[in-house]
């Protein structure tokens, strides 16, 4: 089964079959069966050779959406973004929330970027937005006001669209797209540990 994605890709190319590149085939091969509870980060490697990469879905997504969009996103990034040091991607399966997939040489976790950022309109009432849970309140907040200043230049109008990036995204519609689940706590940015569970999302109507 097909799926959509859109990715964005920078920072240079990696030699086939070196050291980084089979760490990159190694860790994007494992995130789909970490990513238990809705975000999931690690790091394989050492030095030059080191990547980071982490998995985020939406919170409406059943657990067993969590397995599939990351696995079809993981996937689809290795072959739209081949041999690429940095990569991040959005991608869903038919009738499931998207997710995101991020991979790179160097650390990128708890660290705000607003850029570059994916925007898709269509036209509407309802507005979900969300942001990696490895970033602080204050960074989410200037993350999402950048997605609401996107949203004002490109989309103003539109019944429905989508603006992604790295940390954070955004999507409204006319109709209720997203799954009622019980509010999310607000957490906290993570410490040490490579895996956080939980994020935030609002919904508007």
């Amino acid at each position: 089964m097909r799926g959509h994605v859109k990715e964005s890709a920078g920072t240079g190319n990696f030699i086939a079959n070196s050291t980084y590149g089979r760490n990159c085939d190694l860790i994007l091969s494992s995130l789909a069966s970490k990513i238990t509870g809705g975000f999931y980060n690690a790091t394989i490697g050492q030095d030059r050779d080191k990547v980071y990469a982490l998995a985020l879905c939406r919170e409406d997504s059943f657990k067993e959406d969590f397995f599939n969009c990351v696995n079809f996103t993981s996937q689809e990034i290795m072959i739209k973004c081949p041999n690429q040091k940095e990569s991040f991607m959005w991608g869903n399966l038919p009738d499931q929330p998207p997710c995101m997939v991020h991979y790179s040489n160097r650390s990128f976790f708890g660290i705000l970027e607003v850029d570059p950022l994916m925007i898709l309109t269509n036209t509407e009432d309802i507005c979900i937005v969300q942001c990696t849970p490895d970033l602080s309140h204050s960074d989410c907040d200037v993350c999402l006001r950048r997605c609401v200043t996107a949203y004002k230049s490109y989309c103003l109008g539109k019944q429905e669209g989508v603006v992604q990036g790295p940390n954070c995204g955004s999507r409204w519609d006319l109709y209720n797209f997203y799954k009622d689940t019980p509010d999310a706590p607000l957490t906290s940015p993570p410490s040490t540990s490579t895996t956080t569970k939980g994020m935030f999302t609002l919904a508007l109507v």
